[in-house]
Parts: structure tokens; sequence; C-alpha cells
């Protein structure tokens, strides 16, 4: 099913580019606008380079202007949190209001690659694998690969931003399509690919908490790949149904968030009832005998949670600057009708703080060696802490 669905998706892809039949007609097929982020204006101006070379060898769709690269603000990392809210301010600048109306891809490449030094200096978006997406010959970037992964969402989707990273790639089977009411849930929220993962996968990765009885009726009656959609808006009420109630309605076409996990060990899984049973425990005669998690990737903030972070970050700039947030970890934990709030004050898992800080530092106000830490750690406390207000 995911070799059909990516065939299917790579034709469709191919189609819009320059001189395919839909080249001319790609409102509402695909992407508004394609974004990527730059760590700084010099990565920014060979990121740039690159794309005036795709372009100009006819392997991307649509206008060259509908492609931009965004930098980060100058001073300490933002992260790809601190990144997000950045694009989302610069497109308001460019664009003003009317940019809400617009589907966004958004790419996180404004790293060093230090993990692969290969494509450290063009970037990984435009690192090149073994694909001929533009049926040029020639190999596809990062960029290119993605770009046909999520052609279906281009269509799927209602407004807003779709928040992907430069360093995964990709493959599902056919998502369904959203109903009205998922829809709805999307302006004011996230909705996000879920997939079926092992439990050790899930320890580095977010972690959705979903109804069981949801779930398992969408693996019996609706499973052709491993990725489902899961959704969640901030402070909005989801209606519990019991297991029993769940199996009898007919498959969601995205299952509803209960609570978001971060980076959690196997016991923190279990008692959230994030474990899923094996589907042969379960009675189904094929896949895995492993007990399963649903983990994230990707995401797409929707219009009017857009509109609502822009505020917070126009509005309390002291607060987010020089702050490293993450989009995974502080974006989608608040996700879900019954979000833990304590991770707010949690930052012994931040990698870029837990050489420089520990959990007692942020009440040891005494010890000069933590002490740029510990101020680092309070402003991320202090961000988290205005983030939900969005």
């Amino acid at each position: 099913s995911m070799v059909c669905g990516a065939e299917e998706r790579l034709r469709e892809y191919r189609r819009m580019l320059p001189g395919g039949d839909r080249s001319s007609l790609l409102d509402g097929i695909f992407w508004d606008a394609v974004v990527l982020t730059a760590a700084n204006a010099t990565q920014a101006h060979v990121y740039v380079a690159q794309l005036d070379a795709l372009h100009g060898r006819g392997q991307l769709p649509g206008k060259r202007a509908m492609y931009l690269v965004i930098a980060d603000p100058r001073g300490p990392r933002v992260g790809s949190g601190g990144a997000t809210l950045n694009v989302m301010l610069q497109l308001q600048a460019i664009a003003g209001s009317g940019w809400g109306t617009k589907k966004v891809f958004l790419l996180h490449a404004g790293g060093y690659a230090e993990r692969s030094p290969a494509h450290g200096t063009l970037g990984k978006a435009f690192g090149q694998i073994p694909m001929d997406a533009a049926n040029l010959g020639v190999p596809a970037t990062i960029l290119e690969a993605q770009l046909v992964a999520f052609t279906d969402l281009a269509k799927i989707l209602p407004p807003g931003v779709f928040v992907s990273s430069a360093d995964v790639a990709v493959q599902f089977g056919k998502l369904p399509a959203l109903d009205n009411d998922d829809r709805a849930q999307c302006h004011d929220g996230v909705l996000a690919l879920a997939h079926a993962s092992c439990l050790d996968t899930g320890t580095g990765h977010g972690v959705f908490v979903c109804d069981r009885g949801e779930v398992g009726n969408l693996v019996s009656n609706t499973f052709s790949g491993s990725a489902f959609m899961a959704s969640g808006a901030g402070g909005a009420t989801i209606t519990e149904k019991t297991e029993q109630e769940s199996v009898k309605k007919k498959p969601p076409s995205a299952l509803r968030v209960k609570r978001c996990l971060q980076k959690p060990p196997v016991s923190l899984m279990r008692a959230s009832g994030a474990v899923l049973a094996s589907p042969v425990a379960t009675g189904h005669t094929c896949g895995s005998s492993d007990e399963w998690v649903l983990t994230d990737s990707a995401f797409h903030i929707g219009a009017g949670a857009c509109a609502a972070l822009t505020r917070v970050a126009a509005t309390n700039p002291g607060v987010f600057a020089g702050v490293e947030i993450c989009a995974y970890g502080d974006f989608m934990q608040p996700m879900g009708d019954c979000a833990d709030s304590g991770y707010v004050g949690r930052v012994d898992h931040v990698a870029s703080l837990s050489s420089v800080v520990t959990p007692s530092a942020l009440n040891d106000a005494g010890s000069s060696s933590s002490a740029k830490g510990t101020d680092a750690a309070r402003r991320l406390v202090a961000a988290r802490g205005v983030l939900p207000a969005g």
C-alpha cells in the first residue's frame, strides 16, 4: 500500500512540474508557498542559490517567487519552535493578514548538519537521494522528496503552516479526507502525522495517547500503511467515548489526542495508556507480534492557531528572544484534553540546556557555575508559559 501510494504521489507531482499538464493549474493542489529556514544570512544565501538552480532545471513546481528562505534571528539559536514563530512573523510582515488564508509548507533546514558532515555546506534540504523526482535522470534532493511525499496534504489540509524537518524521509499509504468536524478542529489546532512505531523508537520521539477504541477501529477497518493523523486543538473540549462506543462508530478520518508525550521512557508510555497491543494479540492474522505506539513526525498548524501564535510572539518579543524552543516538544505537548501542563517546568531533557543546568540548579541561585544555564532554563520556562495562551 505504501509503495502504491508513493508511486501515485510521484506521478501527480511530475504532472505539476514545468511541461506537465497541471503545471499552470496548481491552485488547490499544491502549496501556496514553500519556506525553508536557515541558521543565518550566509546559509540563507546558499539556499537561495540552490533553489535558483533547482527551479532553473525544472525540478520544482510553480513560480520561483513562491519559494522563500527565511534566516533565523541573529543571536543565540532559537530552535525549531523559535524559527517557526519567526517565519510566521516574517510572512505577516510580507503579506499582511492575507497569508492566513494560504497553505504554507515549512521545511526546517537551519541546522549545521553536525551528524551528517557531508551535508554541512549545502544543507540537508539539498542532500541528494536515489530518487528521480523530476524524471530528468538526476538524483532528487530531500526538499523534492518531501514535496512529493506530502503532495496529497496540500489538497487535504485547510489553510495554515505544515511543519517538517529536512532530516527525515516519510512514506505512507493513502490518507483519508478530512470531514467537516476535523477541518474545524484543524483551523484552531494541530493536526499531526502519527506513525506506528516500536516502543524503543518512541523513547526518542513524541508519542501520542489516543482513545484505544478509535485506534482499534481505525486499524481494523481502514489501516493501509503506517501513518495515521492525530489532532488536538488547544483548549478545545473533546467528548470522550467508551471503547465499546468507539468501536461501533465509523472509523475517524483523524484520531483525537488525549495527550502528547515528548521522548518518554517506556514506563511513562505504559502509565499514560500510549502502549497498544500487537495486531496478533488483537486477533489480526498479519502484522507484528510486538506492542507499539504512535509517534510524531510532521504536523500542521491551522490558520487560527498560527494567528494566535503570531500575536503571542509579536506582543512578547522579550520573552522569546534568544530562547531555544522546540516545535515538537513545546508546540505539541499542550495538545489534547488531558495534556500535562507540568512539562512547562521540566528542562532536564532539553539537549541545549542539559550540559549547563540540572533540575536542582533551578532552585540553586547561589551556584555561579550554573548561573548561565539557570537563566536560560528560567527563560525557557517563561516562554513555555506564554505559548499555551496562543
